[in-house]
């Protein structure tokens, strides 16, 4: 008899598997009779199934056999798996030892275990937000995201859905007011822009006295601009119509003046023993020409408006009178007697290139220049009666204007060039008058029982 190692069967000697287990009886402990010669091959019958033993014997089993690591069974030494349980019976290669890490790998692997666990916080994170911005393009449960902001003031209707539907549904802070309050105006410590007006200046002899006054140029909108007991006369516009110079002998002696077109902030420009008058303002608004007898003989003269720079433009033994600039600003015309006839000349702004430009036998006078540039209004004597005359620029092309019985001078174009306003003693006083610049019958401005003087048209 032989007792089977598994199952402790008592098998017949000749048998070579278990009755019971049918494991191969391949040795025994206690063989009852015989026992299988070593080296026999036996057949590779693969087992049942069975209960695999708690602790696989450890005991020494007889050459030309094998016990196997898994169940503790002795099989042939030729068998590749073991009869008892399947677990292959090829002695396993001895261990190595560790491989020593190398500096490269010292974090390697503890990174490598960590991207997993990152990459799926990524996932989680990525689902969270497409899951709060379905929430908010769609706060209604379906409602189009585009409609929420259609009537939101300001809102792009290209912006991007989400942009605009977390605009709208963000909700305002408790403590944050409904709305932005105004900011307390603060006042201003500037001062108010100067005013500007248009129309006729004029010299005004009312009350015995002469003052400055404006009026529109259809006789409308009288206005007196200052009320002095001194004489304001001869008025100059700035170009740009903010202020008037004009001279007065304020102060006891003819200077010339400065004054807002509201007849305010009047400051003296010059100071001179001598009298000043005849003011005009240059077209750049920076300089004033003039005439004065400061040097005993009346001469033109150029002054800046603050009072500097004066030039001297002309110095001879006979009078320069009424200068006028061109609308360039780089001549100005002005009458004189300096050949022993009055006549129109004209000079650069510096004082050179004196060019005279008529030769009448009678007296000229009073020159305006067009604003075109291209003309020169001015006053003729017409036997024994200045009258109103036109010439080109260059002194040529005289045409007579006005035929009247009495004096007509001080002629001043309108800022349009077709008219032209003087003042004529028609009536017997000196009173305003307006003419068109191609010719015909002059009417009336202003009409009264005093003198108008000086027009000065913006």
């Amino acid at each position: 008899m032989i007792v089977c190692r598994s199952c402790q069967f008592e098998n017949a000697a000749g048998d070579q598997f278990c009755g019971s287990c049918g494991l191969f009886l391949d040795w025994a402990e206690e063989p009852v009779q015989g026992a299988p010669q070593p080296g026999v091959i036996e057949p590779i019958i693969d087992p049942l199934p069975v209960e695999i033993p708690a602790k696989p014997s450890t005991a020494a089993v007889p050459a030309g056999l094998v016990r196997c690591p898994n169940c503790g069974i002795a099989n042939a030494a030729t068998r590749t798996f073991c009869q008892s349980c399947g677990q292959g019976l090829v002695t396993p290669d001895p261990p190595r030892p560790p491989e020593k890490a190398s500096p490269d790998d010292a974090g390697r692997r503890p990174v490598n275990r960590l991207i997993p666990v990152a990459i799926a916080g990524l996932l989680v994170g990525v689902a969270a937000v497409v899951v709060l911005m379905s929430g908010l393009m769609n706060p209604g449960g379906g409602d189009d995201p585009g409609t929420a902001t259609s009537s939101l003031p300001g809102a792009s209707p290209s912006a991007p859905a989400a942009t605009r539907s977390a605009a709208t549904q963000a909700p305002a802070s408790p403590s944050a007011p409904s709305a932005t309050p105004s900011p307390t105006p603060v006042p201003s410590t500037s001062p108010p822009a100067p005013a500007v007006l248009d129309g006729i200046a004029f010299t005004g002899v009312r009350d015995s006295n002469a003052d400055l006054y404006l009026v529109q140029p259809d006789g409308s909108g009288l206005v007196r601009l200052t009320d002095h007991p001194a004489a304001d006369n001869s008025p100059a516009w700035s170009p740009d119509g903010t202020r008037i110079a004009f001279a007065s002998n304020r102060d006891g002696n003819s200077e010339i003046y400065l004054m807002t077109v509201d007849g305010s902030a009047v400051q003296r420009l010059t100071d001179d023993p001598g009298r000043d008058g005849n003011p005009a303002w240059s077209p750049d608004g920076t300089r004033i020409a003039f005439v004065s007898d400061r040097a005993g003989n009346h001469e033109l003269y150029v002054v800046g408006v603050e009072g500097t720079n004066l030039l001297r433009l002309t110095n001879q033994g006979a009078a320069d009178l009424t200068p006028a600039w061109s609308p360039d600003g780089a001549q100005i015309a002005f009458a004189s007697d300096r050949l022993g006839n009055r006549e129109i000349y004209v000079i650069d702004a510096d004082g050179t290139g004196l060019l005279r430009l008529t030769r009448h036998g009678g007296r000229d006078a009073t020159p305006a220049w067009s604003p075109d540039g291209t003309r020169i209004a001015f006053s003729r004597d017409v036997d024994g009666r200045l009258q109103i005359a036109v010439m080109n620029a260059d002194g040529s092309g005289l045409r007579r204007l006005t035929n009247d019985s009495v004096e007509a001078t001080y002629p001043v174009w309108s800022p349009d060039g077709r008219t032209l306003a003087y003042r004529s003693k028609r009536d017997g006083t000196y009173d305003l008058y307006l003419v068109a610049a191609g010719g015909g019958e002059p009417t009336p401005l202003i009409l009264g029982v005093t003198d108008d003087l000086d027009p000065a048209w913006r």
